[in-house]
């Protein structure tokens, strides 16, 4: 085995690879094998790809037909792969298969799987999650593309080749118009999939016969109706987004098959025509302008993906609609909600819709009575499975009741909220991860002296506020002006990232709090990156005088804090600092010298600090271990350089004062 090693350290791919493989089903014998294969010792191209074959052969047959479209993506262009678009061409080309262990899974489930097995082989890699941990998008390894060509044979092709293309091609890319006018006939008739990055529609023939997924760049509406004239019962997938296509031909309407529909960033599309409801087999519609909602969605009633709904004054547009798509979900994004009668939001029944687990509620700008907002809001009531929510102008006074009740929610983000005043029952959400608050002036206070609740012992315990927090974001708070710690408790104890921008009123950023009289219990024992901005009335940055505060700060930026005076009291430096940025901080008259761990340093607008920039001062002294310094956007000093003879000799609790 180590004799092996020697050979694929330098293969980090394949090593991923054989590791995953090797270490269920390696014997002495197939280790012996190895050592002895000399393709090890000379790892070029072809050696590289027969390694990485040996992990494709143990791959079952329904995986390898999957892999193998992979191929169809130009190498050259695969930046990321979209999860859903890659499941949903398997699923158009009838490439998954139902288990037969009884499972009612939906075909987009055993997508899923497949995918994730191919990332879990190392054949798509550096996956990038959404914020609930699924798989957006992956990619491709250049040699692994490679493979998938190789395993595809005949059946793909990526147009223009050398080799000529044979007649039992079935999925093709065309990335060029080069030589299109030889593309044979009668290949057109044998496609199931064509991916066109260029505009060459019109210059291909019109015979597709069994076409069931068709992408492309750029469409004219007449040459689309005439590719699609015959495919009425087979088209299963069609992506027409980010092309210039002025109006969808009416043969659209007729593609009684169709799974999946795609036309985002298509601008130049003014409407969809009518008769988009008889697509009854479709479960996946893609677009993200307001105009391009179709009317009577709601006898779409296999429907799983819908990005955007807009509430309109017509039948066939308003909010019940969604009251059959049970379906859905993933994300949906409601707007116009001033539209909804106060009797109407109810019917919406996205209480029932457990699969969608982002929902974002939208009003325009109006003045509708406060009441009846709340209302509407409260008739929304999302399933309790729902891990996302996004409230824009909002005019309620307060949130609604059912807002307690999502113990999955891990994303929360209220902006625009003018009338909303009231938020202590976001204290309380278990799972929640993430919170941004912008734009809700009338919220004064955040945090409560004490949270109980009542045991079924009768007995009191206790509640720890935004007990699994890990981001918060406060902007544009007009009104705030407190923190209230939590008597005897840590308060946000897992929280890494905080960013206060625009709240005028609020004197202190943070509040500790302390029981019986003791050592005052800090807040955020895990803070790692800080940002505040614009905080008019901030004048001292903590009052935990001789200890240490946030000893996980990593980075720190403080913009705009006009009456700013002081950094930390004595001998309460942030020992992990690795990042200080201060700007425009016309008050601020001293920095901590006892910062080893600083790599960056940047000062600007800050005319008490100047000191710091004249080399052989003894602010410079203090400062100049630090491998990058920038001062009023010159660099002072470069990772580049040499610092070594810069004096170090100084006490935890030494600070620079710059006089007037």
């Amino acid at each position: 085995m180590c004799t092996c090693s020697h050979y694929i350290l330098a293969l980090p791919l394949v090593a991923a690879v054989f590791g995953k493989h090797l270490g269920v089903h390696i014997g002495v014998d197939e280790w012996s094998a190895i050592r002895d294969d000399k393709s090890w010792h000379a790892p070029h191209r072809q050696e590289i790809l027969s390694q990485l074959k040996k992990s494709y052969d143990h791959l079952p047959p329904h995986l390898k037909r999957c892999f193998s479209f992979c191929s169809i993506f130009p190498k050259e262009k695969i930046v990321k792969i979209s999860r859903d678009e890659l499941v949903q061409c398997w699923m158009a080309n009838g490439f998954l298969s139902k288990s037969n262990d009884g499972k009612s899974d939906k075909e987009e489930d055993v997508g899923n799987r497949y995918l994730n097995d191919l990332v879990s082989n190392y054949l798509l890699e550096d996956v990038d999650m959404d914020e609930c941990g699924n798989i957006k998008f992956c990619k491709m390894h250049g040699e692994v593309h490679n493979l998938a060509l190789l395993s595809a044979k005949c059946d793909t092709y990526i147009w223009p080749d050398t080799h000529p293309v044979e007649g039992s091609v079935r999925h093709m890319s065309v990335e060029s118009d080069e030589n299109l006018q030889d593309f044979p006939k009668g290949v057109a008739e044998r496609l199931h999939s064509l991916f066109l990055d260029v505009d060459v529609l019109q210059m291909m023939p019109k015979k597709f016969r069994g076409l069931q997924s068709l992408k492309l760049a750029a469409a004219d509406a007449n040459e689309l109706e005439s590719a699609l004239g015959g495919l009425k019962y087979y088209m299963k997938y069609l992506d027409i987004s980010a092309s210039a296509i002025e109006r969808l031909p009416k043969s659209v309407t007729k593609l009684y098959n169709l799974q999946t529909l795609r036309f985002t960033d298509c601008n130049s599309l003014e409407k969809l025509p009518s008769g988009v409801e008889n697509l009854v087999s479709l479960r996946h519609i893609y677009f993200d302008d307001e105009r391009h909602v179709p009317s009577s969605i709601g006898k779409l009633t296999s429907l799983q993906t819908l990005p955007l709904f807009v509430v309109g004054t017509e039948k066939d547009r308003r909010i019940e609609e969604l009251k059959s798509l049970n379906q859905l979900q993933g994300k949906l994004k409601i707007c116009k909600l001033e539209l909804v009668p106060q009797s109407g939001a109810r019917e919406a029944r996205l209480k029932d819709k457990g699969e969608l687990i982002e929902l974002q509620f939208v009003w325009s700008e109006n003045k509708a009575n406060s009441d009846k907002v709340m209302v509407v809001l409260e008739g929304l009531q999302p399933h309790p499975n729902l891990k996302s929510l996004t409230t824009e102008k909002y005019r309620g006074g307060s949130c609604p009741s059912w807002m307690m009740n999502l113990k999955q929610l891990v994303n929360l983000k209220l902006i625009d909220c003018d009338e909303c005043g009231d938020i202590l029952c976001l204290e309380l959400l278990p799972k929640l991860e993430v919170l941004n608050i912008k734009a809700v002036p009338n919220v004064k206070r955040i945090g409560r002296m004490s949270y109980h609740q009542s045991s079924s012992q009768g007995g009191g315990q206790s509640i720890k506020p935004f007990p699994a927090l890990r981001k918060l974001e406060l902007s544009n708070m007009a009104q705030l002006e407190e923190w209230i710690g939590a008597q005897g408790m840590i308060v946000f104890p897992c929280l890494e990232e905080l960013h206060i921008q625009h709240c005028p009123k609020l004197k202190k950023w943070w509040a500790s709090s302390s029981e019986g009289g003791g050592e005052p219990i800090l807040p955020f024992p895990d803070l790692k990156k800080l940002t505040l901005s614009n905080m008019t009335k901030l004048e001292k940055w903590t009052e935990a005088r001789g200890m240490v505060v946030f000893d996980c700060l990593e980075e720190l930026h403080i913009l705009d804090c006009p009456v700013l005076n002081t950094l930390w009291e004595d001998g309460s430096a942030s020992p992990s600092l690795s990042i200080l940025g201060i700007q425009s901080c016309p008050n601020l008259q001293a920095i901590p010298i006892w910062l080893s761990n600083l790599t960056s340093l940047d000062i600007n607008d800050c005319p008490k600090l100047v000191g710091y920039a004249q080399e052989g001062s003894h602010e410079w002294s203090s400062i100049c271990h630090t491998p990058s310094i920038r001062i009023n956007g010159q660099i002072v000093r470069s990772k580049d350089l040499d610092f070594s003879k810069c004096p170090l000799e100084t006490t935890a609790d030494t600070k620079i004062q710059i006089e007037d």
